[in-house]
């Protein structure tokens, strides 16, 4: 097997365990939407999604990433975990009572 096999092969599986991590970030997404929907607090978090931002690009720079892309994969991170939430919030919705 070439070098090029290997390195490919290395990057399938780095790419496989991104989308498990992913997949991990959206469930815990879900814990957090129940614990905010006890404490009554709304599903966006301007002050939350910057820090996540902030720390995703201080991360970027230590690594020697691209701290304006990662940022733009971090900010879609946080869509799908906004999304996911607004899902659960209308699938969880209880009729009023009357």
């Amino acid at each position: 097997m070439s070098s090029l096999d290997t390195h490919r092969r290395q990057v399938r599986e780095v790419d496989r365990r991104m989308v498990e991590l992913m997949a991990r970030r959206i469930k815990i997404a879900g814990y957090i939407y129940h614990a905010k929907e006890r404490q009554g607090r709304p599903i966006r978090d301007p002050v939350q999604e910057r820090r996540v931002l902030a720390e995703a690009e201080s991360a970027a720079r230590r690594l020697g990433l691209d701290p304006r892309r990662v940022r733009r994969v971090f900010r879609e991170l946080i869509e799908m975990s906004v999304e996911h939430q607004r899902r659960l919030e209308k699938r969880e919705r209880k009729p009023p009572r009357g």
